[in-house]
């Protein structure tokens, strides 16, 4: 690219600090300490108050550098070790990231937390927060080179601020799947952490590191070319030894898996199970010894397994009798006494209704992570295929147990769960995050809550398997897609024995998102259905996934990875391995290898639904998820992941623009640092988001957003600059996008597409470029664009409200009649962050809130908001707004001291609420008052009374009293965004009803409500605590008519909002 030098004076990205470990002048004059954390342990071995050991120490490192260590305290170490203290400057006005500096060949077990200003920066645990991640957990990944760990500061921590205390903390190991005890999940930090070379703090979303020295990625000769005959001889010996042992053990302590295996080896002519009786016996017994169980305590006998129950237990000994029926013909058709619920019946007539329990569990219980759903839909397929064949008449058809195949792999809708009902066709669920959400993405790879990683991501192999099995045409399209699009997300590095290979871009995948021992991949995770996939030929699958494997075995990195064990043979076909390699091995090479490696082209490829980007420049490789920690809401937080032969990045960053669909609704950070209550550190870290607001998303396709969103983190359209590398992405499926582009912009190449654009970039819906800009185009800052706008429509004038952008100096709003535009600014230069729109009569309108960094610049605009403006009926502060959807919209009226509510609405309950109020900003304490002069009674649950309201969204948390025209007094309140409403309290009788007076008093995080009968003497309803109620609510003088579309009124008076 070039750039324009003569552009206006644009603010740009720099270095604000630097703390060099072991350099004791430089430590002093950052107030640096060290020192122990109070010991947490309570259970043996319990640490003592005083060390025996120092919190820290330096180490000579690197090229002579010094490295400053984190030390376990000792005897008896803790969850925490040595803690390092030090102050750092900050730029009051912008966004800030810090940094820090470790070589990527030193290992360590111990990980590190940042606490900054006395808040922990960074979940632990849980993808499914709206902050960013825990500062360190990757360790001895990067052979050679230095390692660069980037998390964002979020900006409310450091505005205003010059300098920022900041504390690092050691911890141990988080054992992750270790269940619910403290001391199992948490690890005593037992070894020193990686030394840490220097600290930074800089604007700039990537780290200026140009006067560095830097290693080299290095490694010792190339893995030998397997040896496949070696590889075979020894899965053979390996398998048959697995085999000898099953048949020896009671059936008792066989698996599922392992019945399943033991049925596969028994037509395997190289097996010891081949043509054995004692296959038969085992399988027969292993099956009655369940069936027996499962008749002995039918509710509860498929919740006994953990994740090996998942989709019921029995799906996999299902498969066993189905593939020895015919050897088992006789045994099928004899009388068994099973007891219990069964009773005596025959082998074939008991084993089906044990199948079609275990199919229906697996109906009824689906998971929605991604390779949880697949592993169901598998186990209900493989117990159908066995009913289909012992008892027809008992089995779904066909057509309705592929169909969970074909939700879990992405091909059909997710529909979830079905609904009560038996027979050969279920009663299919309501799609629980809304019309077509698919649980794989458009571009291929597995949908969750954002990018899921190597760990659990890679399920193209395991989809070719069900493709083959059931020879599926539609499930083997999919499985290739799927393995096409894990291509780009392999980098070439070295193994844990310096050998060249390549490995998954764990670090942004949101589940486990670290190194954890080298995933070493090719085409996918290195299994016999790897090789499965590859066994079809290029004529099926295409030159590349052939290549892909071929590249593997010639890197030494393929056939001596597989491993036997029980449950991977029963999944992936495991006998079927010797076979397959016969058939792979007579293949001609492709010369086909994966795009990230050396001798590979520059490229660009982007998933557009789960926001991700991969790109090659040379040997400098890019990836990154743009809406990283984006589960639930907004939070403008990417994920970047870079190497090169000289270092290797890791951020959690800055989103430089960000255009989305808003919900109506936010999510309330709270102060939690885990997700998981009982694992809570027992020190309790607060959270530094703990109670910021975060915008919900909504798909774009859809007009009101589902119940259940999975999509509240996902944007319309993505700028991001890191480095010399800009990536924009428009996942909007109808509308353009123009991203942000550094000032000065002349042109660029697009290494997507190849194109070069010139003076501006307009992205056309469903596209992305990518460029690599050269080193003397500025990284510049601009403000950034204001994410959440509050809208409220009053009589004839809207109400506009947003948070301060960091590095904003002053804003501008434009109005539009369209979400699409044109948009027409209608007010400039304003230095505070609210508007009052006066110039509107009645209508629906959309504004844009626009960030300007200096004088003159073009900004940053806020997505589109929405507001419906009233004609004028309402005095101030009141102002008119539907809440939800609604099918007619109400209104509100005030004449002669009496407010008249016409409402539409299902209801003030659940999980999000439909109905129509007068509203009225309010800061701090209040008590609201109003009398229910008349009710319409259109349905006995109708609501009509008063409330306190976090938002406008129809999820928010609130307090509410109503009077209803059956029910009596009623006290709803709903604890959190989006969880469900429940009654606190009721008052039931001849006088709750119209006529009634409704009281609601806030102190704090404290809601009283009351009822009178005549305004003097009040009764107490119920009293509530709402845990991080903001200062700023919405008293409202709310009203439903519980039968949408249908239209109730109310009129109150008496209404009093008062302040102390």
């Amino acid at each position: 690219m070039s750039a324009d030098t003569g552009a206006a004076s644009p603010i740009t990205a720099k270095t604000l600090d630097t703390l060099i470990f072991g350099d004791t002048k430089d430590e002093s004059s950052h107030s640096f300490s060290a020192g122990f954390f109070a010991p947490q342990a309570t259970v043996d071995p319990i640490p003592t108050e005083l060390s025996a050991s120092v919190a820290s120490d330096v180490v000579a490192g690197q090229f002579g550098l010094k490295g400053r260590r984190m030390l376990p305290r000792t005897p008896n170490p803790d969850y925490y070790g040595g803690e390092l203290s030090f102050k750092m400057a900050v730029d009051p006005a912008r966004v800030n990231h810090f940094t820090i500096k470790t070589f990527g060949s030193d290992p360590s077990s111990s990980w590190m937390v940042l606490n900054v200003e006395g808040l922990e920066v960074g979940w632990r645990h849980d993808y499914l927060a709206t902050d960013e991640m825990i500062l360190h957990q990757d360790n001895g990944w990067y052979n050679g080179a230095f390692v660069y760990r980037t998390v964002r500061l979020p900006f409310h921590l450091t505005r205003g601020k010059s300098t920022v205390t900041i504390r690092l903390r050691s911890i141990g190991t988080i054992n992750y799947y270790a269940g619910g005890i403290y001391d199992q999940y948490q690890s005593r930090m037992k070894a020193p952490t990686v030394p840490v070379y220097a600290a930074y703090t800089h604007t700039g979303a990537q780290l200026d590191i140009s006067g560095e020295r830097q290693g080299t990625l290095i490694g010792g000769p190339a893995r030998a070319a397997e040896s496949g005959t070696t590889a075979v001889d020894k899965w053979k010996t390996d398998a048959n030894s697995l085999i000898t042992r099953l048949l020896a053990s009671s059936v008792t302590d066989l698996s599922n898996d392992n019945v399943q295996l033991l049925a596969q080896s028994y037509d395997v002519a190289w097996s010891t199970g081949y043509q054995n009786p004692a296959v038969l016996t085992s399988v027969r017994d292993s099956f009655d010894a369940m069936v027996k169980a499962y008749a002995g305590s039918p509710t509860t006998y498929f919740d006994g397994f953990g994740t090996n129950g998942w989709g019921g237990y029995l799906g996999p000994v299902g498969e066993a009798a189905r593939l020895l029926a015919v050897r088992l013909a006789a045994d099928l058709d004899a009388q068994v006494d099973y007891g219990g619920s069964i009773g005596v019946t025959t082998r074939r007539s008991a084993w089906a209704a044990a199948l079609r329990a275990s199919v229906d569990y697996g109906r009824v219980h689906r998971l929605t992570v991604s390779n949880q759903a697949m592993w169901v839909a598998w186990r209900i397929y493989l117990g159908n295929r066995a009913l289909l064949t012992l008892e027809p008449g008992s089995a779904l058809k066909e057509s309705e147990a592929k169909r969970y195949l074909h939700e879990a792999a992405g091909i059909s809708p997710w529909l979830g769960n079905d609904k009560a009902g038996g027979g050969d066709t279920p009663v299919r669920g309501d799609p629980p995050y809304g019309p077509n959400w698919f649980m794989t993405t458009s571009d291929g790879t597995t949908k969750e809550d954002c990018l899921v990683g190597g760990d659990y991501g890679e399920q193209g192999s395991e989809i070719m398997q069900w493709a083959v099995s059931t020879n599926d045409a539609a499930l083997k399209a999919q499985a290739i897609k799927m393995l096409r699009a894990r291509a780009a997300l392999r980098y070439p590095a070295l193994d844990e024995k310096g050998r060249k290979t390549f490995i998954v871009t764990e670090p942004i995948g949101c589940r486990n998102p670290y190194e954890i021992g080298w995933h070493i991949a090719y085409l996918g995770r290195g299994t016999v259905s790897d090789l499965l996939v590859a066994s079809l030929g290029p004529e099926v699958v295409g030159r590349d996934l052939v290549g892909y494997v071929q590249q593997a075995v010639a890197d030494g990195q393929f056939m001596s990875r597989m491993t036997v064990s029980s449950n991977m043979m029963g999944w992936t076909e495991g006998l079927r391995m010797p076979d397959l390699y016969a058939k792979f091995a007579s293949l001609g090479p492709t010369g086909v290898n994966l795009p990230m490696g050396s001798d590979q082209p520059d490229f660009a490829w982007a998933d557009r639904d789960n926001m991700a980007i991969a790109a090659k420049h040379g040997e400098e490789r890019f990836w990154a998820v743009l809406n990283w920690r984006g589960a639930i809401a907004m939070n403008r937080l990417a994920r970047v992941f870079v190497t090169k032969p000289s270092a290797a990045f890791t951020g959690d960053v800055e989103i430089d623009d960000v255009q989305y669909t808003p919900a109506g609704s936010n999510y309330l950070a709270t102060a939690k640092v885990e997700g998981y209550d009982p694992l809570t550190p027992p020190d309790n870290p607060v959270n530094a988001n703990n109670g910021q607001f975060f915008p919900v998303a909504m798909r774009p396709d859809l007009s009101t957003p589902p119940v259940n969103s999975r999509d509240g983190g996902r944007a319309d359209a993505y700028t991001l600059r890191y480095g010399r590398w800009l990536v924009a992405l428009n996942a909007h499926p109808s509308r353009s996008y123009s991203p942000k582009l550094p000032a000065g912009f002349k042109s660029a190449v697009d290494l997507a597409s190849g194109k070069t654009y010139s003076g501006t970039v307009t992205l056309a819906p469903r596209s992305y470029a990518v460029f690599y800009f050269d080193a003397t185009t500025p990284v510049t800052l601009d403000a950034g664009n204001p994410l959440s706008v509050v809208a409220l429509g009053g009589n004839e004038s809207a109400k506009l409200s947003w948070a301060a952008s960091a590095g904003a100096t002053s804003y501008s709003v434009a109005r539009s009649n369209s979400p699409d535009g044109p948009f027409t600014v209608i007010a400039k230069d304003l230095t505070t962050t609210s508007f009052t729109d006066t110039s509107v009569a009645a209508g629906k309108y959309y504004y844009k809130v626009i960030a300007h960094a200096v004088a003159g610049d073009s900004g940053s605009a806020s997505p589109p908001t929405a507001v419906t403006v009233a004609a004028a009926a309402l005095p101030a502060p009141w102002l008119a707004s539907d809440i939800g959807a609604v099918g007619t919209p109400g209104s509100s009226k005030f004449a002669n001291g009496i407010f008249t509510i016409q409402a539409s609405g299902w209801d003030i309950s659940q999980r999000a609420d439909s109905f129509h109020a007068a509203l009225a900003p309010v800061m701090g304490d209040a008590v609201l008052t109003a009398r229910v002069l008349s009710q319409q009674n259109v349905n006995g649950w109708a609501k009509a009374g008063v409330m306190f309201r976090q938002s406008l969204s129809a999820s928010s948390a609130f307090a509410g009293v109503f009077v209803t025209p059956s029910n009596g007094i009623q006290f709803v309140t709903r604890a959190s965004d989006g969880v469900t409403a429940l009654v606190a309290g009721t008052l039931k009788g001849a006088e709750n009803g119209a006529g009634s007076w409704v009281r609601l008093a806030r102190s704090g995080d404290t809601f009283t409500a009351f009822t009178s009968i005549d305004g003097r003497q009040w009764t107490k309803v119920g009293i509530v605590s709402l845990k991080n109620s903001p200062s700023l609510l919405y008293a409202a003088i709310a009203s439903d008519s519980n039968k949408d579309p249908e239209l109730s009124t109310t009129t109150l008076d008496q209404v009093v909002l008062a302040q102390p």
